[in-house]
């Protein structure tokens, strides 16, 4: 999963996970856009950033219009990337839902 956030706007590019190396290879399965409802710095660990955000978007998932909640905490390791846990729920426009 891919999150760009450029000002308030967030995209959302979910690709099928082919591992080899670093290199992440497959097709995309998904797409969505919309906004960062809430952000909030959390202390630190380690004196590494992390920060946790909100976000609602529309989008599409094997075919599926949907709707996407989410929150997530995102903190820099120590070799500068980026790890992101968190939880949310999409919900179809036929009354599917995934967590």
């Amino acid at each position: 999963m891919i999150l760009s956030d450029r000002g308030e706007q967030s995209t959302l590019v979910i690709k099928q996970k082919h591992r080899r190396g670093d290199t992440m290879l497959g097709e995309k399965v998904g797409e969505g856009s919309g906004q960062i409802t809430g952000r909030r710095v959390l202390p630190s660990d380690n004196g590494a950033p992390k920060i946790e955000l909100s976000i609602q978007q529309t989008g599409r998932l094997l075919g599926v219009n949907l709707v996407d909640m989410a929150t997530f905490v995102a903190a820099v390791r120590p070799d500068g990337t980026i790890f992101g846990d968190g939880q949310g729920v999409l919900m179809g426009e036929g009354g599917e839902m995934a967590t």
